[in-house]
């Protein structure tokens, strides 16, 4: 235990310091040799003998005294002076001695030594309490770089499984789908491997010390995503999801993946807490300039005191893995984020959790990049002053389009279903522009349905309008339809005069041909990963892939003697086993040998390779092994 060094001299016993012991030890030491002259003085004057001093003068006899006296004083003072100085210097050998193996748990005192002395031991404890820190801080950096070094083996090790995965989802996605459930199930695989990749891509991101990636993203689809996992799966049928989203689009910035990941602690803590029966709310809304996301459970709920402690983090209630499981990352998050956590508990009736995040700056919103398909404004396509048809069974997002086109001056034709609109007699003769809705309660047909119907009697622009715009199986229907998807709660909504709908049939360009758009592309693959190379054969056709090269290698690549000059676009691995070749030399030999277009696709983070001047030369860096399309190489 340190002691604070004194500040003065206080009242009570204390310590000399070492200057005062030598003060009062020379003290005497001056008297001695006055006294002598004094004794000396005495004998030439006063008596002029050898033998006073047995004459029985007692003056004499006192100096003599005095002499012998002082002369023992002094000898006790100097060995106590010595005492005073050895003991704690043979104490602070043996504590310097106990510090060298290793000693940290005991601390270092000295009783009633010189204040220099308690100086020095004060020091030595001070010391022994430094060199326990840095140990420590020492053996958790080292067990940081052994993590991490761990983290980033898995997060390299899981890049080619979760290519693969991915290319065989888009295959599954493709075939005719055996129950209503295929889509759901197919849609709960593709939002779980993405979800895995970016967690490996954050491992090895945290691995090479980058920071997270900040981009502009959408609240509503975060969490679409999160509770559209829980809907899908039969464990949890019990519980009821009700969403109650603000009735405009919500952008958040920040690094997507953590915050997704506090959602989903609470989430999942919520669903666990009511034991997987019973109803999850949640609800957003805009405050004072921030995104508030309330996250609402009807579990056993918990008292003020046990509320606080999760809150704290590290506290569970009811199952082992209830509430207060990854507490402490949520709101590591919200710190990160410039948020807050905030919680309300009743027994028996729930918990709240609020999530308080602030909406992104204007400058953001302009320049930062954006997620994928995210869409924070909506263009409408529709004749000019043509009023636009709408039908949901919604009356507030019904009130909302009315609100919405009303502000561009445009009438709008409001329909609850289609049996409705049929109600109602309108024909594309006056109409061609429809929004529809995707989910009805109110009738038997969905929006998909009710499009092909509208089509069928002429109508020239149609949009689907869906808070599930993000699954993957809804996208695909409404693509195979010809129509655009328009998210709820709606963004910003743009019309457009336009008297013709352009085409978005993707087309192919090749850098070397672009006058015979029907053929298929000429693709050659090189990686070291086998499960890769038979992901791209299964995508192949989806691709519009006439011709496929695979290899492991350049010397198998080379052994093949295939002319490259017929290649249209090549992907490459980073990093290459069993080869004497590394990636950025199978590069070079490529691009030499007049390869269309060269890609390296390694599945790392593409700012990252980007920073890697060996990689300055190739075409396009990707972090996909497998594109889901070659429209970003050849637009």
């Amino acid at each position: 235990m340190l002691h604070p060094k004194p500040m003065g001299r206080p009242l009570g016993k204390c310590p000399m310091r070492f200057h005062e012991r030598l003060i009062l030890l020379f003290l005497p030491l001056t008297i001695i040799p006055l006294a002598i002259l004094a004794f000396g003085f005495l004998y030439f004057i006063g008596q002029g003998s050898s033998d006073f001093i047995w004459r029985g003068n007692l003056a004499e006899f006192v100096v003599l005294f005095f002499v012998v006296m002082m002369g023992i004083v002094c000898l006790w003072m100097i060995k106590r002076a010595a005492r005073s100085l050895s003991k704690p210097l043979q104490a602070s050998v043996g504590y310097l001695r106990r510090l060298a193996q290793g000693e940290r748990t005991s601390s270092f005192r000295v009783e009633d030594a010189d204040i220099e002395v308690q100086e020095l031991v004060e020091g030595l404890d001070k010391l022994r309490v430094e060199l326990s820190d840095y140990e420590l801080k020492l053996k958790q950096k080292s067990a940081d770089e052994a993590m991490g070094k761990i983290a980033a083996q898995v997060a390299h090790d899981l890049a080619s499984p979760l290519s693969s995965m991915q290319a065989s989802l888009e295959y599954f996605k493709d075939l005719k789908a055996v129950n209503s459930k295929t889509s759901d199930y197919v849609n709960l695989l593709e939002l779980s491997s993405k979800r895995l990749k970016t967690i490996s891509r954050e491992l090895l991101d945290h691995h090479k010390g980058r920071s997270p990636k900040q981009i502009l993203f959408s609240l509503h689809k975060l969490l679409d995503e999160l509770v559209g996992e829980y809907q899908t799966q039969t464990e949890f049928k019990g519980v009821e999801f009700i969403k109650m989203y603000h009735e405009r689009a919500i952008f958040l910035y920040g690094d997507r993946a953590k915050i997704q990941r506090a959602f989903g602690n609470l989430i999942k803590n919520a669903v666990e807490a009511m034991d997987k029966f019973g109803t999850l709310t949640v609800c957003t809304k805009i405050v004072e300039g921030t995104a508030v996301t309330e996250i609402q459970d009807t579990g056993p709920g918990m008292t003020p005191e046990i509320l606080k402690q999760v809150l704290a983090g590290g506290k569970s209630i009811g199952k082992e893995e209830g509430h207060g499981i990854g507490i402490s990352m949520v709101k590591q998050a919200m710190s990160e984020h410039k948020g807050d956590l905030k919680a309300e508990s009743e027994i028996g009736i729930g918990t709240i959790f609020h999530v308080i995040l602030p909406l992104p700056e204007s400058r953001h919103v302009k320049e930062a990049e954006k997620e994928e398909d995210m869409t924070d404004k909506f263009v409408l396509l529709a004749k000019e002053r043509e009023p636009i048809v709408v039908i949901d069974d919604d009356a507030s997002i019904l009130e909302q389009w009315r609100l919405v086109l009303a502000k561009h001056d445009r009438n709008s034709i409001l329909c609850e279903s289609f049996e409705d609109f049929e109600k109602q007699k309108i024909t594309s003769a006056l109409y061609s522009t429809a929004i529809i809705d995707y989910h009805f309660e109110n009738s038997e047909l969905n929006g998909i349905e009710i499009i092909k119907r509208l089509r069928e009697r002429g109508f020239e622009n149609l949009y689907l309008c869906t808070a599930e715009y993000w699954k993957p199986s809804l996208k695909k229907e409404a693509k195979e339809l010809g129509v655009a998807i328009c998210p709820k709660p709606l963004p910003k909504i743009q019309i457009r005069e336009a008297s013709f709908v352009k085409s978005e049939t993707p087309t192919r360009y090749t850098s070397q041909d672009t006058s015979d758009a029907s053929l298929g592309y000429t693709v050659l693959v090189i990686d070291d990963e086998k499960v890769i190379r038979l992901a791209w054969e299964i995508v192949k056709e989806k691709l519009h892939i006439e011709t496929l090269h695979t290899f492991a290698n350049l010397e198998t690549l080379q052994s093949a003697k295939i002319d490259l000059q017929t290649i249209d676009i090549a992907f490459v691995d980073k990093n290459i086993e069993d080869s004497s070749y590394t990636g950025s030399q199978v590069i070079d030999y490529l691009k030499m040998r007049k390869v269309g277009k060269v890609v390296l696709a390694s599945g790392e983070s593409e700012e990252a390779l980007r920073q890697e001047t060996q990689f300055s030369h190739v075409d396009f860096i990707t972090s996909e092994k497998i594109p889901t399309s070659f429209k970003e190489f050849f637009s």
